[in-house]
């Protein structure tokens, strides 16, 4: 068995079953579909070409910005924590590793001399 996965192997639309109904947005666990106002989505070919892929529905963040302006900085403000917390807890694991090697650095060169480690953890 493998480890279990978060994203999907495989996202894509049929838009020839889409009633633009937004559901999909809403049940979405990891909030990554928003939905536009571009209803033509037309074309002459049949089956492949009503498949739109991950590739296909991807847009920048600039598009994301035009069509939904509040909506984006929301994102884009809990983007910002997350990696504010994610850089501060990463932060935080480096500055008690720093002091563990101190502690065992100290361990090893006043052998009969015990340190608290507890005071370090």
């Amino acid at each position: 068995m493998g480890k279990p996965q978060f994203y999907p192997a495989v996202f894509d639309i049929d838009i020839s079953v889409c009633m633009s109904c937004q559901i999909c947005v809403e049940v979405c666990p990891f909030e990554a579909i928003k939905m536009d106002k571009e209803f033509e989505l037309s074309t002459r070919e049949r089956f492949d070409a009503l498949l739109l892929r991950k590739d296909d529905l991807s847009k920048s963040n600039t598009y994301y910005y035009r069509i939904c302006p509040t909506d984006a900085k929301e994102v884009d403000a809990k983007l910002a924590e997350a990696a504010a917390a994610a850089a501060s807890k990463e932060k935080a694991a480096a500055e008690a590793n720093r002091w563990r090697h101190r502690l065992r650095r100290l361990q090893r060169h006043r052998p009969g001399h015990q340190l608290q480690a507890d005071r370090f953890e």
